[in-house]
């Protein structure tokens, strides 16, 4: 329909190549943003509404079982919904649901960060049980990597659990070339390492450093007598 006349598609005995030459003809419309528009009833608003508040609890139910491959379906929905309808309640829901997941994240980096990081200290013991669920967590977060559309590029990341794995490791380092020869923690200390570095790559290099270390102190302690 057009301000001058209405086109009727008959799709058995209409004439498509007029339909399409008229369509031609028209004029462009510069920004269609400001020409077509999408009014909502109240009654549809509150069904979208409805919907929005259902789909928010769904992502939230997803993150906690860290279906994150649902989180970012819904949540694409919700961009969608936003920059179409451009409702205030469907942005405020929105938001919302960014915030609850970049607070889940960095909930979970902190649960394992104590974790791990009370496992590596001095006295304590680290098995392969709670390696394996360091790990755990990792895996989780690099699932939520594709969630850095939404969340932006500030998300804890698995970069950010090896990081503070590797940060923690270099402060065994130091303690280690502390120690004496004949300490009990010094062998702790290097089979903690030894036992991440077979998890992890990043630490192999460091395991390598934490030998030569136990190394030096050997030849130090030869050198004395």
């Amino acid at each position: 329909m057009t301000g001058d006349s209405v086109t009727i598609v008959d799709p058995l005995h209409g004439k498509p190549g007029k339909i399409h030459n008229d369509l031609a003809s028209l004029k462009d419309i510069p920004r269609p943003a400001d020409v077509l528009k999408f009014p909502l009833s109240q009654e549809s608003r509150t069904k979208v509404e409805n919907q929005a508040y259902r789909h928010q609890l769904s992502i939230y139910s997803a993150a906690k079982r860290f279906d994150y491959q649902l989180v970012k379906y819904k949540l694409d929905e919700f961009k969608i919904l936003c920059d179409v309808l451009n409702l205030e309640s469907i942005k405020r829901i929105y938001t919302e649901c960014i915030t609850y997941l970049t607070k889940h994240l960095e909930e979970q980096y902190k649960t394992a960060s104590m974790a791990i990081n009370k496992c590596l200290t001095d006295g304590n013991s680290l098995n392969e049980r709670e390696v394996e669920h360091y790990q755990s967590y990792i895996n989780h977060a690099r699932l939520a990597e594709s969630l850095k559309s939404h969340l932006g590029e500030n998300t804890f990341g698995s970069h950010s659990y090896i990081q503070a794995l590797k940060v923690q490791v270099d402060g065994m380092l130091v303690s280690i070339g502390q120690k004496d020869l004949d300490d009990s923690g010094l062998l702790a200390a290097l089979n903690k390492i030894q036992l991440l570095k077979e998890h992890f790559d990043d630490i192999d290099p460091k395991y390598q450093d934490a030998c030569a270390k136990v190394f030096q102190l050997f030849q130090a302690s030869i050198q004395t007598f």
